[in-house]
């Protein structure tokens, strides 16, 4: 049985895609395509005959693994970690983790595109306001309490078998050394050459009308998601410009208090992982320092 020896675990819209895409190419690693989100309730019940079919291409590499994002959304499945440690307790576990602040807005942004916000919603109410009760089943603030989430992972796993790397820090400013520290971490050659490291992933754009049929029509999603691609392909192609992406912006009093809800947080995060990113600081107390 073919079961993986390292797993991607989150965190949504933080560069997991980015970190499997490339690691794919390496050939000593094996990934397979989508994310069999295998340990929550819903399908751990399934079984491993069920599981390991992800895993029959493998064909011997010394790293095997799966990207399932949603195993860090410990809030609402409170199950995961432990089905994992006692399934795989020589498992190695990455973590990415996206400026909460930054996640939240992008995960709005997300799931609007996808039809699941109400288009005519403002993103104010929906994040801080009187309307957040619509969204909280999407963990659009919760699955940003990182220390929340990976506490119970530490209470698990030996700290040597886990991997936490931050977006803007890791990926963004040195994305050469973080593929090669991954690869340390999993035991493959730190010195094969990754090709088009660069390259965005999930670049995608939703038109307003796009987003409100998808919401009020659910089963017009597929439909619609198909014809946005199909624009945005022939604008790529024919150079016929960005067009416009359907997408609300926060209030700076949002984003404040976006920023003082996830500080507690944060600090016990920092404290755990004894690292500190240097973009995730509230630019209010920033300003406040130089002046």
């Amino acid at each position: 049985m073919t079961l993986p020896n390292f797993l991607i675990i989150g965190s949504q819209k933080a560069g997991t895609t980015w970190i499997s895409k490339n690691l794919s190419q390496h050939p000593d690693i094996f990934l397979p395509k989508g994310e069999p989100h295998f340990f929550p309730k819903e399908n751990f019940g399934k079984g491993f005959e069920w599981y390991e079919r992800y895993f029959q291409q493998a064909a011997g590499e010394k790293a095997v693994g799966e990207k399932s994002t949603g195993y860090l959304c410990v809030t609402t499945s409170p199950e995961i970690p432990g089905n994992i440690y006692r399934s795989l307790p020589d498992v190695k576990l990455i973590a990415v983790l996206r400026n909460p602040v930054n996640r939240a807005i992008s995960a709005f942004s997300h799931y609007l595109a996808g039809g699941e916000i109400p288009p005519f919603c403002q993103i104010d109410d929906l994040l801080v306001g009187d309307k957040q009760h619509l969204v909280k089943h999407l963990g659009l603030i919760e699955f940003g309490r990182y220390y929340h989430q990976l506490k119970w992972y530490f209470e698990l796993f030996d700290p040597s078998q886990i991997m936490v790397l931050f977006l803007e820090d890791d990926i963004i400013q040195q994305p050469e050394l973080t593929l090669k520290q991954i690869c340390l971490f999993l035991g493959v050659d730190p010195f094969f050459q990754f090709q088009n490291i660069d390259e965005r992933q999930n670049k995608f754009r939703r038109s307003q009308l796009g987003v409100t049929l998808g919401y009020y029509l659910p089963p017009m999603r597929e439909l619609v998601h198909y014809m946005d691609l199909s624009v945005s392909h022939l604008r790529e192609r024919y150079s016929l410009g960005s067009g416009t992406k359907y997408k609300q912006v926060p209030k700076e009093s949002t984003i404040q208090k976006l920023y003082e809800l996830y500080e507690e947080d944060n600090e016990k995060l920092f404290s755990l992982l004894r690292r500190k990113p240097t973009s995730w600081q509230n630019p209010a107390r920033m300003y406040a320092k130089a002046c």
